[in-house]
């Protein structure tokens, strides 16, 4: 046991190096996330991966070396060897040139992330090639049984989990008011569409496994037949739940999808191959093979079994809890939860189980759910008084009770009908082909000019302070709710100016929506085009206007504004994260005091014996002295 605990160890850390190294290469060809996580350094754990991988690549070649199947014959030794040598290259080169410290946001990136996923290829041919005539094959009866009771209890384990996680959540927010007859009914439907996923899991593995005994019953092709399915499953889930949120689609998502998708499921099944042992008894079906990192748990006493579904519990509801606050879209959640539905089906299926010959029986109560469900997707508009209204008081409701269940978001996107089609389909399918354009795609700048000729101001000149924070939503500010009392400054400040109620955003992503400030327009879906100084409408009027600029850069803004003497950068040496307000004002007051000492040195002596409150208001009136101000952005 110890054995196979330490050599599944040294394969998971084989894994986890080679998948975090493709994933970290494939954002890097996503601006977004380009911008955000690799330039910005938004992940901090994420950051400190990238500057260590050189090393940490070596500890992982060295468990895949200790895990090779060396004791196979002279032909795997070779192989075994010939891998060994070219990763070790590999890992010489990443010393002297590390990969992931110069990745470019272009094409480029994504063909190293493919690239990433061959070792686990390569592995995974050593280790089935090694085991593959190893293993008895005795196919038990009653297998419908045994996925049925899988998924119905792994379905009832799910559900029983996310409500657990829903109610510590409710009870830790301020912001949830549910009564007992919203709970009641919001726990029911999750638990129906939890079962729901699950029956439909039953019916295509069932499908699956009847299909291969038509074809043949040889173990090969069951196993082949049962890997596809996973596949096919783990793209879908990347193509949909994973990509979507990141905007990385069309073509080159969805080879990518299946790439990583085959890399997993070939790596992990040959894992499960090398662990089998004799005394383990006979194969009896393809998945009883494909789970083999966890089939311990079919002799394991029953202590051990409880001992480990509730501590892989209490793990999946700690990581739900701790991403909440990090999470985008739900992605990390969601992905959190689905792996918790596989590990709760894969503990049910090989742990003691009902055995039946009812088959027929067994596939029609299963079939009897989610058709059940459809049947009310049908017909539920017929009885709604207001069918053509999303926004009824219980789709409000269960909207909002979704943000707290993630296995009920989730159960609830995967059940919900196809979006009906609509006269203007083909323009949205445009824009998601003209969206996220990468740098690699050449676009040149076009000259923006909101006025015809841009002069200095004859007039006095007011100081300028832009205040910008990321992610603040309008319900937590004080000026746009009346029930917020923790912004007090906030609302000082709207009290004595002009606040906007029906203000709106060309993008809702950061990364756009700041360039879209200075551009003041509507901008290519591109991050970024360059030089981008042509369609910077606020920098040019700022320079024409002779003004003094005192600017937080992030990442976005040292890349959209043009170099100048004019601009003063305050926190220069701070990352884009790491930007805060208090320490900006305190070096932007140390700057003005500079600026005005320097000032009354130029012939205005008196200023320099003026108290700070004073020399503000005589400030304004100052010729030459206008400072322009924009604030860091802010995580709320």
């Amino acid at each position: 046991m110890r054995a196979r605990l330490a050599f599944f160890a040294a394969r998971l850390a084989v894994a986890i190096l080679f998948v975090l190294t493709a994933l970290y290469c494939l954002l890097a060809y996503i601006p977004f996330t380009y911008h955000q996580i690799h330039l910005g350094g938004l992940v901090a754990w994420v950051s400190a991966f990238a500057h260590y991988q050189p090393y940490l690549y070596w500890l992982a070649l060295a468990a895949a070396g200790l895990t090779l199947p060396w004791d196979r014959g002279r032909v795997l030794r070779l192989f075994s060897a010939l891998f060994l040598a070219v990763y070790g290259i590999a890992g010489v080169a990443l010393l002297r040139h590390p990969l992931l410290s110069g990745l470019e946001n272009n094409l480029q990136s994504v063909y190293w992330s493919l690239l990433a996923l061959t070792p686990l290829l390569w592995i995974a041919m050593l280790d089935w090639t090694a085991r593959w005539r190893v293993f008895s094959w005795q196919p038990a009866g009653g297998e419908a049984a045994r996925l049925f009771w899988a998924c119905l209890l792994a379905a009832l384990w799910a559900w029983l989990l996310s409500a657990t996680v829903v109610i510590f959540r409710y009870a830790f927010s301020a912001d949830a008011r549910f009564n007992t007859r919203q709970w009641v009914a919001a726990l029911a439907w999750s638990l129906a569409l939890h079962i729901v996923v699950f029956m439909s899991v039953f019916l295509i593995l069932n499908l699956v496994r009847a299909i291969t005994f038509l074809l043949s019953e040889r173990a090969a092709v069951q196993v082949i037949f049962f890997a596809a399915a996973v596949v096919a499953l783990l793209t879908l889930i990347l193509k949909y739940v994973v990509f979507v949120p990141l905007s990385f689609s069309g073509y080159l998502g969805n080879a990518t999808a299946v790439a990583f998708a085959f890399s997993l499921t070939a790596f992990f099944s040959g894992v499960s191959v090398r662990l089998y042992r004799n005394e383990d008894g006979p194969i009896e079906s393809a998945l009883d093979l494909l789970l083999g990192v966890v089939r311990f748990l079919k002799t394991a006493h029953p202590g051990l079994r409880i001992s480990t579904l509730l501590a892989g519990s209490a793990l999946s509801a700690y990581l739900l809890i701790r991403a909440t606050t990090t999470d985008w879209e739900f992605l990390l959640q969601k992905i959190i939860v689905i792996g918790t539905w596989a590990a709760a089906f894969a503990f049910f299926y090989l742990t003691p189980r009902l055995r039946s010959k009812r088959h027929g029986s067994l596939v029609i109560t299963a079939a009897l759910f989610p058709c059940l469900y459809m049947g009310y997707i049908g017909l539920s508009p017929r009885f709604q008084p207001d069918s053509g209204n999303p926004t009824s008081e219980a789709a409000g409701f269960l909207d909002d009770y979704r943000n707290y269940d993630i296995g009920f978001r989730l159960a609830s996107d995967l059940t919900s009908p196809p979006r009906a089609a609509v006269p203007d389909d083909s323009f949205f399918a445009f824009l998601a082909g003209n969206t996220n354009i990468p740098r690699s795609v050449r676009t040149d700048p076009v000259q923006i000019n909101l006025t015809p000729q841009i002069a200095p101001a004859v007039a006095s000149r007011p100081n300028i302070f832009m205040i910008v924070i990321d992610s603040l939503r309008r319900d937590y500010v004080s000026p746009y709710n009346s029930e917020v009392t923790f912004t007090p400054g906030m609302d000082a400040f709207a009290r004595e100016s002009v606040v906007f109620q029906n203000a709106f955003t060309r993008y809702t992503g950061t990364g756009l929506s700041e360039p879209s400030i200075w551009a003041g327009a509507m901008l290519l879906h591109k991050q970024y085009v360059t030089p981008f100084y042509p369609m910077n409408s606020l920098q040019r009027l700022l320079e024409a206007e002779n003004y003094r600029q005192f600017v937080a850069r992030d990442e976005i803004l040292k890349t959209i504004m043009a170099p100048s003497a004019r601009v003063t950068a305050l926190e220069a040496n701070q990352a884009t994260m790491n930007l805060e307000a208090c320490p900006t004002l305190a070096e932007l007051r140390e700057q003005g005091r500079t600026d005005l000492r320097l000032y009354a040195a130029a012939g205005h002596p008196r200023l320099g014996d003026q108290p700070p409150e004073q020399i503000g208001r005589r400030r304004r009136g100052l010729p030459g002295l206008r400072p322009g101000l924009r604030f860091p952005r802010q995580e709320s």
